[in-house]
């Protein structure tokens, strides 16, 4: 069981390496849905990780970059 520091650093990292794999100019102009267990705390606590994100999604040659749950909850947020 994680706590929720736990979590919000597993998920940062997750999402942060798929953005570092993504950096390539071949996926200029596209958009990247990244999908993310979100429904596992509450909304507000993926605030936190967000800035962090946005900063990493911001140098890639992607149009748009979301992060987004399932369909169980549906929830996501832009990070560029």
């Amino acid at each position: 069981m994680y706590s929720s520091p736990q979590a919000l650093i597993a998920v940062r990292q997750s999402i942060a390496l798929c953005l570092e794999r993504k950096n390539n100019s071949k996926y200029e102009g596209h958009d990247l849905l990244i999908k993310a267990p979100l429904p596992a705390l509450p909304r507000e606590r993926w605030a936190e990780i967000q800035p962090d994100l946005m900063q990493l999604a911001n140098h890639l040659p992607f149009r748009q970059v979301y992060v987004i749950g399932d369909r169980r909850k549906p929830y996501g947020f832009r990070l560029k």
